[in-house]
Protein backbone atom coordinates (compact mmCIF):
# COMPACT_ATOMS: atom_id res chain seq x y z
CA UNK A 1 0.00 0.00 0.00
CA UNK A 2 2.72 2.61 0.74
CA UNK A 3 4.78 1.88 -2.80
CA UNK A 4 1.67 2.39 -3.94
CA UNK A 5 1.23 5.69 -2.29
CA UNK A 6 5.08 6.35 -3.11
CA UNK A 7 3.83 5.87 -6.45
CA UNK A 8 0.94 7.55 -7.32
CA UNK A 9 2.73 10.74 -6.14
CA UNK A 10 5.56 9.96 -7.92
CA UNK A 11 3.64 9.88 -11.15
CA UNK A 12 1.28 12.95 -10.01
CA UNK A 13 4.84 14.94 -9.27
CA UNK A 14 5.69 14.14 -12.92
CA UNK A 15 2.59 14.56 -15.09
CA UNK A 16 2.20 17.55 -17.50
CA UNK A 17 0.98 20.13 -14.97
CA UNK A 18 3.77 22.73 -14.87
CA UNK A 19 1.89 24.15 -11.69
CA UNK A 20 3.88 20.69 -9.90
CA UNK A 21 7.26 22.44 -10.18
CA UNK A 22 6.29 25.69 -7.72
CA UNK A 23 4.46 23.57 -5.36
CA UNK A 24 7.22 21.37 -4.93
CA UNK A 25 9.27 24.51 -4.48
CA UNK A 26 6.69 25.69 -1.70
CA UNK A 27 6.79 22.39 -0.04
CA UNK A 28 10.22 21.90 0.53
CA UNK A 29 10.75 25.07 1.79
CA UNK A 30 7.59 24.78 4.25
CA UNK A 31 8.92 21.99 5.44
CA UNK A 32 12.59 23.06 6.39
CA UNK A 33 11.00 26.01 8.30
CA UNK A 34 10.83 28.83 5.60
CA UNK A 35 8.19 31.96 6.48
CA UNK A 36 5.46 31.75 4.62
CA UNK A 37 6.42 35.40 2.94
CA UNK A 38 9.47 33.60 1.49
CA UNK A 39 7.30 30.76 -0.14
CA UNK A 40 5.08 32.61 -1.52
CA UNK A 41 7.37 34.80 -3.32
CA UNK A 42 10.22 32.01 -4.51
CA UNK A 43 6.72 30.37 -6.16
CA UNK A 44 5.86 33.18 -7.93
CA UNK A 45 9.56 33.92 -9.17
CA UNK A 46 9.21 30.16 -9.92
CA UNK A 47 5.81 29.86 -11.96
CA UNK A 48 6.69 32.84 -13.65
CA UNK A 49 10.55 31.37 -14.69
CA UNK A 50 8.41 28.62 -16.48
CA UNK A 51 6.36 30.88 -17.89
CA UNK A 52 2.76 29.88 -15.72
CA UNK A 53 0.55 33.49 -15.96
CA UNK A 54 -1.75 34.14 -13.29
CA UNK A 55 -0.32 32.70 -10.68
CA UNK A 56 -1.39 32.76 -7.67
CA UNK A 57 0.01 31.00 -3.81
CA UNK A 58 -1.45 31.46 -0.95
CA UNK A 59 0.75 29.37 2.09
CA UNK A 60 -0.46 28.78 5.41
CA UNK A 61 1.54 26.76 8.24
CA UNK A 62 0.63 23.13 7.01
CA UNK A 63 -0.82 23.92 3.28
CA UNK A 64 -0.21 25.17 0.12
CA UNK A 65 -2.92 26.70 -1.87
CA UNK A 66 -1.93 27.93 -5.64
CA UNK A 67 -3.61 28.15 -9.14
CA UNK A 68 -2.24 29.61 -12.93
CA UNK A 69 -2.34 29.41 -16.46
CA UNK A 70 0.48 27.51 -18.39
CA UNK A 71 1.98 28.47 -21.85
CA UNK A 72 -1.13 26.39 -23.41
CA UNK A 73 -2.96 28.42 -21.94
CA UNK A 74 -4.76 25.38 -19.73
CA UNK A 75 -5.78 26.72 -16.14
CA UNK A 76 -4.27 24.81 -13.73
CA UNK A 77 -4.48 24.37 -9.63
CA UNK A 78 -3.58 22.27 -6.66
CA UNK A 79 -3.49 22.58 -3.27
CA UNK A 80 -1.05 20.64 -0.76
CA UNK A 81 -0.65 19.91 2.17
CA UNK A 82 2.90 19.90 4.32
CA UNK A 83 3.90 17.63 7.52
CA UNK A 84 5.59 18.99 10.17
CA UNK A 85 8.63 21.54 9.89
CA UNK A 86 12.11 20.55 10.31
CA UNK A 87 14.36 23.32 10.41
CA UNK A 88 16.97 22.59 7.65
CA UNK A 89 18.31 26.12 6.47
CA UNK A 90 21.37 24.45 4.46
CA UNK A 91 17.78 23.04 2.33
CA UNK A 92 15.89 26.66 2.31
CA UNK A 93 19.52 28.49 0.68
CA UNK A 94 19.84 25.57 -2.15
CA UNK A 95 16.45 25.64 -3.04
CA UNK A 96 16.32 29.65 -3.21
CA UNK A 97 19.47 28.83 -5.51
CA UNK A 98 17.36 26.54 -7.64
CA UNK A 99 15.08 29.07 -8.09
CA UNK A 100 17.60 32.04 -8.97
CA UNK A 101 19.22 29.66 -11.93
CA UNK A 102 15.81 28.73 -13.22
CA UNK A 103 16.15 32.26 -14.55
CA UNK A 104 19.37 32.38 -15.45
CA UNK A 105 19.50 29.46 -17.78
CA UNK A 106 17.98 28.38 -20.60
CA UNK A 107 14.58 26.23 -20.23
CA UNK A 108 15.33 23.38 -18.12
CA UNK A 109 13.61 20.23 -18.88
CA UNK A 110 10.82 19.85 -16.06
CA UNK A 111 12.54 16.42 -15.44
CA UNK A 112 15.42 17.67 -14.50
CA UNK A 113 14.16 20.40 -12.39
CA UNK A 114 12.59 17.69 -10.26
CA UNK A 115 16.06 15.59 -10.21
CA UNK A 116 17.80 18.93 -8.66
CA UNK A 117 14.89 18.83 -6.00
CA UNK A 118 15.23 15.32 -5.25
CA UNK A 119 18.95 15.34 -4.57
CA UNK A 120 18.45 18.82 -2.39
CA UNK A 121 15.40 16.80 -0.69
CA UNK A 122 17.61 13.39 0.18
CA UNK A 123 20.83 14.98 0.57
CA UNK A 124 21.84 14.72 4.29
CA UNK A 125 22.99 16.66 6.88
CA UNK A 126 25.51 16.77 9.50
CA UNK A 127 26.50 13.12 11.59
CA UNK A 128 25.65 12.35 14.95
CA UNK A 129 29.40 13.20 16.09
CA UNK A 130 28.95 16.99 14.83
CA UNK A 131 25.32 16.94 16.44
CA UNK A 132 26.70 16.12 19.40
CA UNK A 133 29.29 18.22 19.60
CA UNK A 134 26.84 21.16 18.70
CA UNK A 135 24.65 19.99 21.83
CA UNK A 136 28.23 20.23 24.01
CA UNK A 137 29.14 23.95 22.63
CA UNK A 138 25.65 25.24 22.25
CA UNK A 139 24.87 24.69 26.29
CA UNK A 140 28.34 25.25 27.28
CA UNK A 141 28.35 28.86 25.27
CA UNK A 142 25.73 29.87 26.09
CA UNK A 143 25.90 29.24 29.74
CA UNK A 144 29.08 31.28 29.58
CA UNK A 145 27.27 33.93 27.99
CA UNK A 146 24.54 33.88 30.50
CA UNK A 147 27.09 34.86 32.67
CA UNK A 148 27.48 30.96 34.42
CA UNK A 149 30.95 30.41 35.61
CA UNK A 150 33.19 28.09 33.73
CA UNK A 151 33.23 24.69 35.58
CA UNK A 152 29.25 24.92 35.64
CA UNK A 153 29.12 25.97 31.87
CA UNK A 154 30.98 22.75 31.07
CA UNK A 155 28.36 20.59 33.63
CA UNK A 156 25.81 22.48 31.61
CA UNK A 157 27.51 21.16 28.41
CA UNK A 158 27.42 18.03 29.56
CA UNK A 159 23.64 17.72 30.03
CA UNK A 160 23.58 19.04 26.96
CA UNK A 161 25.34 16.39 25.58
CA UNK A 162 22.87 14.08 27.14
CA UNK A 163 20.21 15.88 25.45
CA UNK A 164 22.00 15.27 21.85
CA UNK A 165 22.37 11.38 22.59
CA UNK A 166 18.32 11.38 24.03
CA UNK A 167 16.82 13.44 21.12
CA UNK A 168 19.32 11.18 18.59
CA UNK A 169 17.16 8.03 19.59
CA UNK A 170 13.88 9.35 20.80
CA UNK A 171 12.90 11.11 17.37
CA UNK A 172 13.02 7.75 15.49
CA UNK A 173 10.22 6.89 17.94
CA UNK A 174 8.28 10.41 18.54
CA UNK A 175 7.50 12.87 15.74
CA UNK A 176 5.30 14.96 18.31
CA UNK A 177 7.18 18.24 18.80
CA UNK A 178 5.97 18.79 22.42
CA UNK A 179 6.57 15.40 23.58
CA UNK A 180 9.86 15.53 22.69
CA UNK A 181 10.34 18.89 24.04
CA UNK A 182 9.08 17.42 27.44
CA UNK A 183 11.40 14.27 27.18
CA UNK A 184 14.45 16.84 26.41
CA UNK A 185 13.80 18.98 29.13
CA UNK A 186 13.16 15.46 32.00
CA UNK A 187 16.76 14.53 30.20
CA UNK A 188 18.66 17.88 31.39
CA UNK A 189 16.64 17.77 34.92
CA UNK A 190 18.06 13.86 34.90
CA UNK A 191 21.30 14.77 34.07
CA UNK A 192 21.49 17.88 36.12
CA UNK A 193 20.22 16.49 39.66
CA UNK A 194 22.24 13.10 39.13
CA UNK A 195 26.00 15.25 38.46
CA UNK A 196 24.96 17.84 41.33
CA UNK A 197 24.30 14.00 43.62
CA UNK A 198 27.44 12.80 42.59
CA UNK A 199 28.95 16.40 43.70
CA UNK A 200 29.82 17.82 40.11
CA UNK A 201 27.88 21.19 41.29
CA UNK A 202 25.55 23.01 43.54
CA UNK A 203 23.37 25.08 42.18
CA UNK A 204 20.81 22.82 39.23
CA UNK A 205 19.30 26.41 37.64
CA UNK A 206 22.37 27.52 37.17
CA UNK A 207 23.47 24.45 35.69
CA UNK A 208 20.33 23.85 33.79
CA UNK A 209 20.56 27.45 31.63
CA UNK A 210 23.11 26.37 29.11
CA UNK A 211 21.34 22.89 27.88
CA UNK A 212 17.63 24.50 28.62
CA UNK A 213 18.79 27.10 25.72
CA UNK A 214 19.06 23.71 23.30
CA UNK A 215 14.89 23.43 23.47
CA UNK A 216 13.96 27.14 23.24
CA UNK A 217 11.97 27.64 19.57
CA UNK A 218 14.27 30.37 18.60
CA UNK A 219 13.66 29.93 14.66
CA UNK A 220 9.49 29.70 15.61
CA UNK A 221 9.87 32.83 17.89
CA UNK A 222 11.77 34.59 15.22
CA UNK A 223 9.75 33.55 12.61
CA UNK A 224 6.41 34.71 13.96
CA UNK A 225 8.17 38.30 14.52
CA UNK A 226 8.80 38.29 10.87
CA UNK A 227 5.42 37.13 9.97
CA UNK A 228 3.58 39.36 11.82
CA UNK A 229 5.63 42.66 10.49
CA UNK A 230 4.68 41.52 7.30
CA UNK A 231 1.22 41.66 8.49
CA UNK A 232 0.59 37.65 8.42
CA UNK A 233 -1.15 37.80 11.47
CA UNK A 234 -2.61 34.52 11.21
CA UNK A 235 0.59 32.47 10.43
CA UNK A 236 2.28 35.28 12.89
CA UNK A 237 0.18 33.71 15.90
CA UNK A 238 0.11 30.44 15.10
CA UNK A 239 4.13 30.16 14.84
CA UNK A 240 4.16 32.25 18.41
CA UNK A 241 1.59 29.56 20.01
CA UNK A 242 3.66 27.21 18.67
CA UNK A 243 6.96 29.14 20.54
CA UNK A 244 4.43 29.31 24.03
CA UNK A 245 4.08 25.32 23.66
CA UNK A 246 7.57 24.87 23.61
CA UNK A 247 7.90 26.49 26.46
CA UNK A 248 4.88 25.19 27.89
CA UNK A 249 6.49 21.90 27.77
CA UNK A 250 9.78 22.47 28.67
CA UNK A 251 8.42 23.72 32.22
CA UNK A 252 6.47 21.17 32.59
CA UNK A 253 9.32 18.49 32.12
CA UNK A 254 11.71 20.61 34.73
CA UNK A 255 8.92 20.48 37.18
CA UNK A 256 7.88 16.92 36.96
CA UNK A 257 10.99 15.95 37.10
CA UNK A 258 12.18 17.87 39.67
CA UNK A 259 8.98 16.74 41.44
CA UNK A 260 9.76 12.64 40.64
CA UNK A 261 13.36 12.45 41.85
CA UNK A 262 14.13 12.06 45.18
CA UNK A 263 17.13 13.72 45.62
CA UNK A 264 16.37 17.18 43.00
CA UNK A 265 16.94 20.02 44.84
CA UNK A 266 13.74 22.74 44.82
CA UNK A 267 14.29 24.48 41.96
CA UNK A 268 15.09 28.60 42.71
CA UNK A 269 16.35 31.18 40.38
CA UNK A 270 19.60 31.00 38.49
CA UNK A 271 22.42 32.60 40.41
CA UNK A 272 25.33 33.50 37.45
CA UNK A 273 27.64 35.93 38.05
CA UNK A 274 28.53 39.53 37.41
CA UNK A 275 29.88 40.10 33.24
CA UNK A 276 31.86 43.41 34.55
CA UNK A 277 34.93 44.34 32.80
CA UNK A 278 35.62 44.63 29.17
CA UNK A 279 37.71 41.16 29.06
CA UNK A 280 35.18 39.70 30.76
CA UNK A 281 32.13 41.16 28.70
CA UNK A 282 34.38 39.95 25.63
CA UNK A 283 34.57 36.18 26.74
CA UNK A 284 30.98 36.01 27.17
CA UNK A 285 30.92 37.59 23.61
CA UNK A 286 32.89 35.23 22.53
CA UNK A 287 30.95 32.27 23.97
CA UNK A 288 28.06 33.65 22.81
CA UNK A 289 29.50 33.27 19.21
CA UNK A 290 30.13 29.54 20.27
CA UNK A 291 26.89 28.83 21.15
CA UNK A 292 25.31 30.62 17.85
CA UNK A 293 27.17 28.62 15.51
CA UNK A 294 26.54 25.61 17.38
CA UNK A 295 22.54 26.25 16.73
CA UNK A 296 23.41 26.92 13.78
CA UNK A 297 24.68 23.33 13.18
CA UNK A 298 21.62 21.96 14.32
CA UNK A 299 20.04 23.96 11.95
CA UNK A 300 22.14 22.54 9.41
CA UNK A 301 23.36 25.93 8.12
CA UNK A 302 25.97 25.40 5.49
CA UNK A 303 29.62 25.51 7.38
CA UNK A 304 30.88 28.26 4.93
CA UNK A 305 28.56 31.04 6.96
CA UNK A 306 29.65 29.57 10.53
CA UNK A 307 32.26 32.45 10.34
CA UNK A 308 29.64 35.33 9.74
CA UNK A 309 27.32 33.74 12.24
CA UNK A 310 29.62 33.38 14.87
CA UNK A 311 30.76 37.27 14.22
CA UNK A 312 27.21 38.34 14.47
CA UNK A 313 26.55 36.81 17.66
CA UNK A 314 29.47 37.65 18.85
CA UNK A 315 29.18 41.45 18.10
CA UNK A 316 25.84 41.28 19.08
CA UNK A 317 25.84 40.30 22.22
CA UNK A 318 28.71 42.56 23.16
CA UNK A 319 26.30 45.05 22.11
CA UNK A 320 23.41 43.79 24.51
CA UNK A 321 26.76 44.06 27.37
CA UNK A 322 27.90 47.14 26.28
CA UNK A 323 24.38 48.81 26.40
CA UNK A 324 23.08 47.35 28.86
CA UNK A 325 25.87 48.07 31.81
CA UNK A 326 25.87 52.11 30.29
CA UNK A 327 22.30 52.75 30.20
CA UNK A 328 20.81 50.41 33.01
CA UNK A 329 18.02 49.35 30.65
CA UNK A 330 17.40 45.90 29.16
CA UNK A 331 15.03 47.10 26.68
CA UNK A 332 17.44 49.31 25.27
CA UNK A 333 20.36 47.26 25.36
CA UNK A 334 18.12 44.40 22.83
CA UNK A 335 16.82 47.12 20.86
CA UNK A 336 20.39 47.94 19.67
CA UNK A 337 21.65 44.32 19.87
CA UNK A 338 18.62 43.44 17.60
CA UNK A 339 19.28 46.12 15.10
CA UNK A 340 22.40 45.47 14.01
CA UNK A 341 21.66 41.77 13.83
CA UNK A 342 19.02 42.17 11.73
CA UNK A 343 21.15 45.04 9.60
CA UNK A 344 24.02 42.90 9.16
CA UNK A 345 21.86 39.79 8.90
CA UNK A 346 20.21 41.17 5.48
CA UNK A 347 23.44 43.35 4.93
CA UNK A 348 25.12 39.56 4.74
CA UNK A 349 22.51 37.85 2.61
CA UNK A 350 22.37 40.26 -0.13
CA UNK A 351 26.57 39.82 -0.50
CA UNK A 352 26.55 36.19 0.19
CA UNK A 353 22.87 35.62 -2.03
CA UNK A 354 21.27 33.83 -0.12
CA UNK A 355 18.03 34.00 2.46
CA UNK A 356 18.03 36.85 5.27
CA UNK A 357 16.48 33.44 7.68
CA UNK A 358 20.34 31.89 7.24
CA UNK A 359 21.84 34.71 9.84
CA UNK A 360 18.52 36.19 11.35
CA UNK A 361 17.22 32.90 12.58
CA UNK A 362 20.66 32.17 14.13
CA UNK A 363 21.95 34.73 14.98
CA UNK A 364 19.42 36.24 17.00
CA UNK A 365 19.14 33.16 19.61
CA UNK A 366 21.40 34.87 22.52
CA UNK A 367 18.36 37.35 22.42
CA UNK A 368 15.14 35.19 21.98
CA UNK A 369 13.52 35.32 25.62
CA UNK A 370 12.71 31.55 25.36
CA UNK A 371 14.44 30.86 28.79
CA UNK A 372 12.38 33.77 30.55
CA UNK A 373 9.16 32.12 29.18
CA UNK A 374 10.60 28.88 30.59
CA UNK A 375 10.82 30.45 33.69
CA UNK A 376 7.70 32.73 33.67
CA UNK A 377 5.63 29.54 33.06
CA UNK A 378 7.68 27.47 35.51
CA UNK A 379 7.60 29.32 38.51
CA UNK A 380 3.50 29.85 37.62
CA UNK A 381 3.29 26.19 37.81
CA UNK A 382 5.36 25.92 41.44
CA UNK A 383 3.29 28.70 42.78
CA UNK A 384 5.89 31.52 42.63
CA UNK A 385 3.56 34.07 41.34
CA UNK A 386 6.00 37.21 42.08
CA UNK A 387 8.80 35.61 39.81
CA UNK A 388 6.40 34.41 36.98
CA UNK A 389 5.12 38.06 36.49
CA UNK A 390 8.42 39.16 36.93
CA UNK A 391 9.83 37.08 33.65
CA UNK A 392 6.93 37.46 32.10
CA UNK A 393 6.69 41.38 31.90
CA UNK A 394 10.87 40.95 30.71
CA UNK A 395 9.98 38.65 28.38
CA UNK A 396 7.00 40.49 26.40
CA UNK A 397 9.44 44.01 26.94
CA UNK A 398 12.05 41.67 24.89
CA UNK A 399 9.78 40.33 22.28
CA UNK A 400 8.17 43.38 21.69
CA UNK A 401 11.53 45.24 21.59
CA UNK A 402 13.05 42.92 18.86
CA UNK A 403 9.80 43.24 16.52
CA UNK A 404 10.32 46.84 16.55
CA UNK A 405 14.14 46.31 15.83
CA UNK A 406 12.78 44.00 12.75
CA UNK A 407 10.58 45.75 11.27
CA UNK A 408 12.72 48.74 11.64
CA UNK A 409 15.67 47.07 9.53
CA UNK A 410 12.33 45.64 7.39
CA UNK A 411 11.65 49.05 6.32
CA UNK A 412 15.14 49.74 4.58
CA UNK A 413 14.84 49.30 0.73
CA UNK A 414 16.71 46.28 -0.81
CA UNK A 415 18.64 48.47 -3.27
CA UNK A 416 20.51 49.59 -0.58
CA UNK A 417 21.88 46.45 0.32
CA UNK A 418 22.79 45.21 -3.03
CA UNK A 419 24.70 48.61 -3.88
CA UNK A 420 26.85 47.96 -0.91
Amino acid sequence: MADLREKTEEELRRSGLDIEIPMEVGRMLMKSGAETYRVEETMNYVAKSLGIEHFVSYVLNRGIFASGTNEKGIKESRVMTVPDTVHDLRKIEEVNTLSRSLSREHRIPKEEIFRRLDAIDKAKGYGFIWILLAHFFGAFGFGMALGVPFYDSVISGLAGLCLGIASYFLTRFISTGFIMTILGSCVVTLSVNVMVYLGLGAYPSRLMIGALMLLVPGAFFTNSVRELSQNNYLVGTSLLLTALLTCISMSVGVAATSEVLPFAMQMGEAEGMEIQGLILKSICAVTAGIGTVSFALLYQVHFKYFWDIGIIGSVSWLIYLMVEEFSGMDAMAVLFSAIFTAFFSRYLAAKRKCPTTIFLSTSLFPLIPGIGVYKAIYYLITGNGALSLKYGRSCFLTAFTIAIAIGIIQQIPQGFFQKK
